[in-house]
């Protein structure tokens, strides 16, 4: 499967959040779609069924970008959405708003 893809490396010398990450791969990927994986995360689910289930909401509400996302027990640490329900689907949220690490920004 790798064949039919490709693959780049693009670092982030300071954590800017997630939109200084996307806005770095323009160069490489313009306006087609594209995954963006952060290398200090690790994602495991059965035969890669987190990868097809991003595709297939992706494709299915024909959306600008899907995230995974996780509940933590302390989200000031980490990124954190506001979102809403989609149809009957308690899994999956329209995003309303993101709000960046702001505990950990600073301590570089």
């Amino acid at each position: 499967m790798i064949r039919e893809y490709r693959i780049f490396f693009v670092n982030q010398p300071e954590p800017l959040g997630f939109g200084d990450a996307v806005l770095k791969t323009k160069a490489f990927v313009g306006n087609n779609p594209f995954l963006l994986y952060a290398g200090d995360n690790i994602t495991l689910s059965e035969n890669n069924d987190y990868i097809h289930r991003l595709l297939r909401v992706f494709n299915d509400y024909q959306a600008d970008a899907v995230i995974l996302i996780e509940e933590v027990e302390h989200p000031e640490h980490y990124g954190v959405i506001v979102g809403e329900c989609i149809e009957a689907y308690s899994s999956i949220l329209r995003v309303i708003d993101i709000f960046e690490n702001q505990l950990n920004r600073h301590q570089i």
